[in-house]
């Protein structure tokens, strides 16, 4: 038997950078299969779930709003899934907020969009582009499983995007584990997944300032789990109302006014860590750290505020195996 290698293969999808590094035997015709079946899911996750492809699952649902529509197992699946994270939110997990990120001018794919200046949210990043409060859409939608069908609310239009890459991820990792790839790591743009036997070296997540691109503020080793980041600079945009941000607050149909520029959670689960994230930023540093230790008490967060101090919060749980460097 061929000795088993650390191989990685970096791409696009789902408009970020995809890494994804397995431990397999060489292949003879270059890239082990395994690679090409996580191209291959990434690509139909996009086109099942982005709400830029006209031609998607998605925007077929969107479209369709008001009206019941027969969808896939995979999107079955995933309006499941954040139907749980919506009540483990208190609702502050809310695909609906689309009609109010499109108001924010988040109407077409990040890459696309005028870029707002480097530095800190100012408060031009918490106003509606309006200049009035904007009330958050209904944002609710009625499932019928004998007939794998679902209606959205009239009116209501929904984005995945706040689930569909962890999700993306997590399922992905399953699918390797089960073909007996004992060690990988699954990256989607910071949302990520690494697993591996008592033989596999803990991995080392650096986790990147979103301040500084380049720079990173800390480090997490882990041999399985996952991590993910959200932040209020990671994705911003110009518009001629000045700079908003994509951290939308169901509260207030608005841009999240917040003390936290970044919060890094880790955790069992990529989809669960993602949102995890969220959640702390819109709730704010306090808060946000109170409901995480009550809510998913076995996973760790680092918090950066918006002074430029680091919160780290440890899991009450023992066993966790996480240990954080410069934090």
């Amino acid at each position: 038997m061929d000795t088993l290698t650390l191989t990685t293969d970096r791409f696009r999808a789902m408009n970020t950078d995809i890494i994804v590094s397995l431990t397999v035997e060489p292949h003879p015709a270059g890239l082990h299969p395994a690679f090409r079946d996580a191209r291959s899911w990434f690509a139909y996750s996009e086109r099942t779930f982005s709400r830029f492809r006209p031609d998607s699952e998605l925007s077929g649902l969107n479209l369709a709003s008001g009206l019941p529509v027969k969808i896939s197992r995979t999107m079955e699946e995933v309006l499941l899934l954040a139907r749980h994270y919506q009540r483990w939110t208190g609702g502050l997990f809310n695909p609906g907020i689309l009609p109010q990120l499109i108001q924010a001018g988040y109407s077409l794919s990040f890459e696309r969009l005028p870029k707002a200046p480097a530095g800190g949210p100012g408060k031009a990043d918490f106003e509606s582009a309006s200049g009035e409060r904007e009330e958050p859409g209904p944002g609710s939608w009625k499932l019928f499983g004998p007939l794998q069908a679902v209606r959205l609310d009239k009116e209501t239009q929904i984005d995945l995007g706040g689930i569909v890459k962890g999700w993306t991820v997590d399922r992905l990792t399953g699918w390797m584990t089960s073909k007996g790839i004992t060690a990988g790591l699954i990256n989607a743009g910071g949302d990520l997944r690494v697993w591996g036997d008592a033989d596999t070296p803990e991995w080392e997540i650096e986790i990147d300032d979103s301040r500084q691109p380049g720079e990173t503020i800390s480090a997490v080793s882990l041999r399985n789990g996952a991590v993910a980041t959200s932040s209020v600079l990671g994705r911003r945009w110009m518009t001629k109302q000045g700079p908003r941000h994509h951290l939308i607050d169901p509260r207030t149909g608005k841009p999240a006014e917040t003390d936290v520029l970044q919060c890094t959670v880790a955790g069992r689960w990529a989809a669960e860590c993602e949102i995890a994230a969220k959640t702390v930023c819109l709730l704010g540093s306090q808060e946000g750290l109170r409901w995480l230790a009550h809510a998913s008490p076995d996973s760790d967060a680092l918090v950066m505020t918006r002074d430029g101090g680091l919160k780290l919060h440890r899991s009450a749980s023992p066993g966790s195996g996480r240990v954080w460097k410069g934090a």
